[in-house]
């Protein structure tokens, strides 16, 4: 009996783990696009983003792969940078790695949440090693909202 128990358990796992796999390979699908940055939220106050904003940021996803453009003196600056999700925690995790410059190998931890054309990305600082424990803008916490850019 308990041989038995311990193989369904373990191909409850296994059937778990590749459901998890399907899930966050679905929401990779779903996040796949150009998305323009409309508000951000900092220390609990929100403010909106346009394109002519000093904090405006489009952002490029492409399977697991993130191009932020960052609108620095009136020109767009590209920087790479690769990301992971767990669909299955909740709120749904993701975690972005830098691949370039000064930001090179950096980790920023963090929620998400995604409804219809509208992505909201909660990151801790490049400092924390762990997550936020909420999906709230305190201290170096940021949460960025964005909407689909339609073609």
């Amino acid at each position: 009996m308990t041989r038995y128990g311990m193989g369904l358990l373990a191909v409850g796992l296994v059937l778990g783990i590749s459901q998890a796999r399907a899930d966050d390979k679905r929401d990779n699908e779903k996040l796949k696009g150009e998305w323009s940055l409309v508000s951000l939220e900092r220390n609990g106050e929100s403010e909106k983003v346009t394109e002519a904003s000093e904090d405006y940021i489009k952002l490029k996803i492409e399977g697991n792969n993130l191009i932020y453009s960052l609108y620095v003196f009136k020109h767009f600056v590209e920087i790479k940078a690769t990301f992971a999700v767990d669909s299955s925690k909740k709120p749904k995790t993701i975690d972005i790695t830098f691949k370039e410059g000064d930001k090179d190998g950096e980790v920023r931890k963090g929620f998400y949440e995604l409804d219809g054309d509208t992505l909201k990305i909660c990151l801790g600082s490049p400092q924390a090693s762990e997550r936020p424990a909420e999906f709230q803008s305190k201290g170096d916490v940021l949460v960025f909202s964005y909407k689909r850019i339609k073609k």
